[in-house]
């Protein structure tokens, strides 16, 4: 780092400012006492001590500047990733191999650390500071690994990329096709073996979450064997700790595959666990994939859900699709100009478009205010703003030109009828946005914003996903079409539709939900991964049926073993929240109280924590996969214990140089602090001086 500094005074002013002073310190000096009183030499310092004072002072009348010049070198940065997925610690070997790693990353950083600025990261499912000790995660995700780089090093001097990996992913997009955007070369060092080894492992189980209560549901498990051949393999299921099914299986090669279906009957409402096992093999590379446990919810009936559309459009077979992938509903399409059944068989109707332009459905739209149902209605090019705007649902649209405005997505921090995953907050931002009509948008009743409206790049205060509810009728209103394009955005980048399903569900759930006739309510998933953070909301009414949250709502929490966990809710703006964490695998159960006034409430339920073995589905590295990663960025693939070439590489690299960066900053001259200190220095020399020869 270095420093220039140039002052922006012109010339003519400094000789300027020096003739000045010279004439006013001649003239104060020239018939002074002080030449009898001091010496020569002290007068001398006196009247220079005055020059300088008074050029100083007649020099900022001109408002003179400084100019620094900063030049920063920054050196390369060097990224070690490791990953912690559970698949690189299933056994001996590996675990040594990530040892070895690990030691290899020490070493780079100790040698290094003159030529990089050396940082660390694990990766999983999600990649976080520093290298994790242990490999617990459930999934591999390079993407978001590259996403989070990508966003901490945004135009930094990024030199290369060393990623520890068995090349085996479960999550996001591939791992080659990820990084172009980074624009660094990645190195990979090869964990994991490639050598088939002896394994009997359950790879996938098929079935329905929820099953309907006096049916049969099938459970389907895929079953692989490699290197047993000729072994017999027992199969069972255990249902709340009784065995409810056995099969015995011989395995005929060493490349065996087979799928065994079940067939079980619902008999009971609630949660059941089903636990599926092999019994172990000798020599087996690892037993953890030998087991799965499974819960299915057995419910009476499915939800209904309509979906009312004024004309043929791509969001409508979005909703249909968004809707279908949860076994919780039974969704149906309809034009509005052929419907004609009772709108009391629905949990929820989704209007489209409707009310139209040119479309009299007034009597239609009577009738479904009247019957209670939840409404949902989806604005788009061809909704009559007026038409929408008598229906008082809490919003007024006014002097639409007809027109649209691209609006995008941005997610409300004080919404509270329910919680949202982070994930969906940070992805939605890199959705293409909604068309939303444009007017005067001005608020006629209280409604809950879920998201706002960025028009360019200003958040504005117009809402894009709204709730509202009046006399016990929830409506919910989305400003714009083209979910659609929200769909292939999320596939695109995540290679699912995961993020953009569970925004849209969790509208669609809580208006749906038949609400209980109690001032207190609890709304969570039935389901959660074991990866996943279990959350509560809750939601208290006063005898005004006003949102209150003064009263403290507590929650105990028990497993199968009854063992029972306390919790307290947190308070949002207006409800409650409440965040358990990642809970191990199993079923459990609720209960949940408050007191409001003299009245305790209280509020049950039960949910599953399911099993993840994505990780210890495939045993068997991918080393062609990293050598592809390597040789597509311009990087090489290691061994785990080849670290000095790597160092060597990474040394000798002449393509990984320092940048040097200059700065340039004006200031006022006049707000250095050392000019201050300067004045006061000089009229103190002078005040002593003075003082001491007895002038004062």
């Amino acid at each position: 780092m270095g420093f220039i500094i140039v002052t922006e005074l012109p010339g003519w002013g400094l000789i300027l400012c020096a003739l000045v002073g010279a004439l006013f310190t001649y003239l104060l000096y020239r018939n002074s006492s002080l030449k009898t009183e001091v010496s020569p030499l002290v007068f001398k310092i006196l009247q220079g001590a005055r020059f300088l004072l008074i050029t100083l002072l007649c020099g900022l009348l001109l408002g003179p500047m400084i100019k620094t010049i900063v030049r920063e070198v920054e050196k390369p940065i060097l990224i070690l990733a490791m990953d912690a997925s559970e698949s690189v610690a299933t056994n001996d070997k590996v675990k040594q191999q990530r040892s070895e790693v690990l030691n290899s990353f020490s070493k780079i950083k100790d040698q290094l650390s003159d030529k990089f600025d050396v940082k660390m990261y694990s990766f999983g499912d999600n990649p976080k500071e520093g290298i994790d000790s242990n490999a617990t995660d459930k999934t591999s995700n390079f993407t978001k690994l590259y996403d989070n780089l990508d966003v901490q090093f945004v135009n930094r001097n990024v030199g290369a990329l060393v990623v520890a990996s068995d090349g085996l992913y479960n999550a996001g997009g591939n791992p080659v096709y990820g990084p172009s955007r980074l624009k660094m070369p990645i190195h990979t060092i090869a964990l994991g073996d490639t050598i088939v080894k002896k394994d009997l492992l359950i790879t996938k189980v098929t079935f329905n979450k929820v099953a309907f209560l006096g049916n049969s549901f099938p459970i389907q498990i895929n079953i692989e064997a490699n290197q047993c051949v000729s072994s017999r393999a027992i199969l069972t299921i255990e249902s709340d700790s009784l065995n409810v099914y056995s099969k015995s299986i011989d395995i005929s090669n060493n490349n065996f595959r087979l799928t065994v279906p079940v067939l079980f009957d619902a008999t009971k409402k609630g949660i059941r666990n089903y636990k599926i096992k092999f019994a172990h093999l000798e020599n087996e590379v690892t037993y953890i994939n030998n087991e799965r446990e499974i819960f299915i919810e057995v419910v009476e009936s499915k939800e209904k859900i309509l979906i009312l559309s004024g004309a043929p459009n791509p969001d409508v077979a979005a909703l249909r699709q968004i809707i279908e992938t949860s076994p919780n509903y039974d969704v149906k399409v309809e034009q509005v100009s052929t419907f004609n059944e009772r709108f009391g068989d629905y949990g929820l109707v989704i209007l489209h478009s409707i009310p139209g332009i040119n479309q009299s459905i007034n009597p239609i739209l009577d009738k479904l205010k009247s019957s209670g149902t939840s409404m949902l209605f989806v604005l788009g090019a061809s909704s009559d703003l007026n038409a929408f705007n008598a229906l008082n649902t809490g919003l007024d649209i006014s002097q639409g030109s007809g027109k649209l405005s691209d609006a995008q997505a941005v997610i409300s921090p004080d919404f509270s009828l329910f919680t949202l995953e982070k994930e969906i907050s940070e992805e939605i931002k890199n959705w293409p946005p909604l068309k939303s009509p444009f007017g005067i948008y001005s608020q006629r009743s209280n409604i809950y914003s879920l998201a706002y409206q960025k028009i360019g790049n200003v958040i504005s205060n117009q809402p894009l996903i709204y709730f509202n509810e009046q006399q016990g009728q929830k409506t919910g209103v989305i400003v714009g079409e083209g979910i659609w394009k929200w769909r292939l955005a999320d596939y695109s980048a995540n290679e699912n539709h995961t993020l953009s399903n569970a925004l849209i569900l969790k509208v669609i759930q809580y208006l749906s939900v038949k609400d209980v006739k109690s001032p207190f309510k609890i709304f969570t998933k039935s389901t959660f991964n074991e990866n996943e953070n279990v959350i509560f909301d809750a939601e208290l009414f006063d005898q005004s049926d006003n949102l209150v949250n003064t009263p403290e709502v507590k929650l105990t929490l028990a497993n199968r073993q009854k063992k029972q966990f306390q919790y307290t809710f947190s308070r949002t703006e207006k409800t409650y929240t409440l965040n358990t964490g990642i809970l191990p695998v199993g079923k459990y159960s609720y209960k949940s109280e408050v007191k409001l006034g003299d009245k305790l409430y209280v509020q049950q339920g039960e949910f599953s924590v399911n099993q993840l073995q994505l990780e210890t589905t495939n045993t068997t590295a991918d080393y062609q996969l990293l050598r592809t990663l390597s040789s597509r960025t311009g990087g090489k693939l290691f061994e785990s214990n080849k670290a000095d070439e790597l160092i060597q590489l990474l040394s000798n690299d002449e393509d990984i140089k320092p940048v040097s960066y200059t700065k340039k900053k004006l200031e006022d001259f006049i707000n250095l602090p050392a000019l201050f200190f300067t004045f006061i220095a000089l009229l103190s020399l002078e005040w002593f001086i003075r003082k001491r020869s007895g002038s004062y």
